[in-house]
């Protein structure tokens, strides 16, 4: 894919879940973490990064801060970790 020339974004979500969205989010790349996310905020992502330069030919992780406790990541962050990877 990477060397197809075509724009990409990769969503490596960890386990998922059924629970609703609306939980805080921590976002990595190089699989460091593990933990869970709800389908529905995977979806989620996959919609803001389809309108997301910033998301354009970049793979990462993410799972439910809750895994972590009060280490959270708001998913709207999400362009700004995008960019900063």
């Amino acid at each position: 894919m990477r060397e197809s020339r075509i724009p990409y974004t990769i969503v490596r979500p960890c386990a998922l879940t059924e629970e609703p969205a609306g939980a805080d989010l921590i976002f990595d790349k190089g699989d460091n973490i593990t933990g869970k996310i709800s389908r529905e905020e995977v979806a989620r992502i996959c919609i803001a990064a389809l309108e997301s330069p910033y998301a354009r030919n970049k793979t990462f992780e993410v799972i439910n801060s809750s895994t972590f406790g009060n280490f959270c990541h708001e998913i709207w962050s999400i362009m700004c970790i995008i960019c900063w990877f």
